[in-house]
């Protein structure tokens, strides 16, 4: 350390800090203490196999709880069934609650479809009843897929360049991976292949903790593009969505002012894999 700068030092001894040290692998929290240590870039891979399962980010939502008097629209699934979604005009109010307050006038949030439905329904309801009504449930997503297109190009048209995506209700880890793929999952995947045909001189930046239930369930791959030092995050999404050659950014946290490493990661649809994150058997088309 003393051939370090003094910023660098800085740096080292707040790492060495975070170090936990664990004396034999039979403690319970030995596993996820090993998966978050590996979030370590390494020269010999592309970051894709090494990921924790967790994304080490408090994210957006982490501290958003609902008020003690927060009331859904709908208690069950399904009375959800019987009176049917809010109309349209109804929802986009909606997704624009969601929206960050203090948000520069470049960048906008959108939800995935499942969060949007966990804020109409007690997502402990969509958890149990999703497999119990998996054509119904589908067709929902789709639904609010659709409004939630047209509200992001609507936003589009209005000069944003950032789309903002999060899905903190379906994340994978809240609903294991054959929900994720059956369900919270595809709905993603589809709205973001109908997106990344208008997206133009803008971009998709992905919550990371979305961004890895993605890859990790096959719907998209990873790659990351080294960037300058020292320059903010947002400014770094600017420039690649000016590039047109980026459409989805991943892996990263919007809310840090600047990134941890010199990195971003360029995420893209897995065009080889069907429509539920699976690989293709021979001779099938998605």
């Amino acid at each position: 350390m003393a051939l370090l700068n003094r910023e660098k030092a800085q740096r080292a001894e707040e790492l060495a800090r975070s170090v936990t040290f664990i004396e034999t692998a039979a403690k319970p929290d030995f596993r996820k203490c090993f998966a978050d240590s590996m979030y370590i870039p390494h020269r010999t891979d592309r970051f894709t196999r090494n990921k924790p399962f967790r994304f080490p980010c408090r994210g957006t939502h982490h501290s958003v709880r609902p008020a003690s008097d927060f009331r859904y629209q709908y208690q069950t699934w399904e009375e959800l069934l019987e009176k049917g979604l809010p109309d349209e005009e109804s929802l986009q109010k909606c997704i624009l609650r969601m929206n960050r307050s203090g948000q520069p006038d470049d960048v906008a949030d959108i939800p995935g479809a499942f969060a949007l439905l966990a804020s109409l329904v007690p997502p402990e309801q969509l958890y149990r009843k999703a497999g119990r009504n998996p054509i119904q449930f589908t067709q929902t997503l789709e639904k609010l897929n659709a409004i939630i297109l047209r509200y992001a190009e609507k936003r589009l048209s209005r000069d944003v360049r950032i789309l903002s995506f999060a899905d903190p209700a379906g994340e994978m880890e809240l609903c294991g991976l054959d929900f994720y793929r059956k369900f919270s999952g595809l709905a993603n995947y589809r709205l973001f292949c109908a997106l990344e045909k208008n997206l133009g001189q803008s971009l998709v930046h992905i919550c990371g903790k979305t961004s890895v239930s993605m890859e990790k369930a096959g719907f998209m791959t990873a790659e990351p593009i080294r960037t300058e030092e020292g320059v903010p995050y947002l400014d770094i999404l600017r420039i690649c969505a000016a590039d047109r050659k980026t459409h989805f950014i991943g892996h990263g946290c919007i809310n840090r002012e600047y990134p941890d490493l010199p990195l971003i990661y360029s995420m893209k649809l897995y065009r080889d894999r069907n429509a539920s994150g699976r690989k293709e058997e021979k001779g099938e088309q998605i």
